[in-house]
């Protein structure tokens, strides 16, 4: 006749172990699917178009080059290499390209606070 031995207090580590992983994993799955939301910043084109601009150009442009009113005037473009990244994967993939971005940059965070 076969006996198993268990062990409450070994049963209780195996089972708080992965409940434990269980909800790091639901966590991360939770911020996936709330990072994969639509991405509504309305300057969103301004910075591709600049980030294209930077791209084709290869500097960052002193002088406003966008706007009617101040153009020519001294611009300090302090977004320049957000600018570049988001211009190159939109290139790439389109918004599903910015949408990708934007959970790389989240989930990177998070599991920097992690």
């Amino acid at each position: 006749m076969l006996t198993i031995n268990i062990n409450p207090e070994r049963l209780k580590k195996s089972l708080d172990f992965i409940l434990n992983k269980l909800l790091i994993v639901s966590f991360f799955i939770i911020l996936i699917i709330y990072a994969s939301r639509e991405i509504a910043d309305l300057d969103l084109w301004l910075h591709l178009k600049t980030g294209e601009v930077i791209v084709k150009n290869g500097f960052v442009p002193l002088l406003d080059i966008f706007s009617f009113p101040l153009a020519g005037k001294p611009w300090i473009n302090h977004e320049w290499l957000f600018q570049v990244i988001s211009y190159l994967f939109f290139s790439g993939w389109q918004g599903d390209g910015l949408i990708l971005m934007q959970n790389i940059v989240i989930i990177g965070i998070f599991i920097l606070l992690f």
